[in-house]
């Protein structure tokens, strides 16, 4: 069983369904975001960040306070992100975790991942999954610490962003979510999973519908297909904004 499929490409069912735990298929974006290809959102690059030589980033965010809390205010500024070089044997070992993730190995997938953080201890997406591992196996305290760690190195990394506004929403604090997602997608505009989360806050728990429904189109428009599910929920929050 697909630990990636199931977890965040599957049918979305009900919009309680936020995604609990994703894996990211890349170490983190380029530096300065560069749009993807029409149709291509810029969290599913299955090779964003992973050619050969491929970068990492690396910013040094450690002494911004922001870093080490959970949320993030939407209108800060994002901090450019440095980048590093990648070896092409290092690009293959995550490449290797991720497999061992997609086939249910979690233990063994850890184990790279974590032999892969003494390797290139900046790289922000090995902490993320690190993170949805242990939410995976509901340590959510160790989980956070991972989701932190990883945006303190990039405060937009789309997993970390998505899975830790989910433990926001879990625990009540709403506005702290959306806030979280919000500076997602400053960085990754095209991302299907921080638009869907996004919309179901605002339209469940924030109750504003019309906000909800630009993030529901938004999600239907970068996916890589349209959910029928997702579309109902456009139709009649049109109906009832208009």
């Amino acid at each position: 069983m697909s630990f990636f499929k199931n977890k965040m490409l599957t049918p979305l069912g009900d919009k309680h369904r936020l995604f609990p735990a994703l894996i990211a298929v890349f170490l983190t974006a380029c530096a300065s975001a560069p749009e993807q290809p029409s149709g291509v959102p810029e969290s599913m690059s299955s090779t964003s960040g992973l050619a050969t030589n491929s970068t990492i980033d690396h910013s040094g965010a450690a002494g911004d306070p922001a870093a080490h809390s959970d949320t993030m205010h939407s209108s800060d500024v994002l901090p450019p992100i440095s980048v590093v070089i990648v070896p092409e044997e290092t690009k293959l070992q995550y490449l290797n975790a991720v497999k061992l993730l997609e086939n249910g190995a979690i233990e063994q997938a850890k184990s790279e991942l974590e032999a892969l953080e003494e390797l290139v201890p900046e790289a922000a997406g090995i902490y993320a999954n690190l993170g949805a591992i242990a939410e995976q196996q509901t340590d959510l305290a160790e989980a956070r610490d991972y989701y932190n760690k990883a945006l303190s190195l990039n405060p937009a990394q789309p997993l970390a962003v998505n899975n830790l506004s989910n433990i926001l929403r879990r625990e009540g604090r709403f506005m702290e979510a959306s806030q979280l997602l919000e500076t997602g997608l400053k960085r990754y505009p095209r991302s299907p999973e921080l638009h869907y989360s996004l919309g179901v806050l605002l339209d469940l728990y924030l109750h504003e519908p019309q906000k909800a429904l630009r993030h529901y189109r938004q999600y239907q428009n970068f996916a890589n297909l349209p959910d029928a599910q997702v579309e109902q929920w456009i139709v009649d929050l049109e109906r009832r904004v208009e």
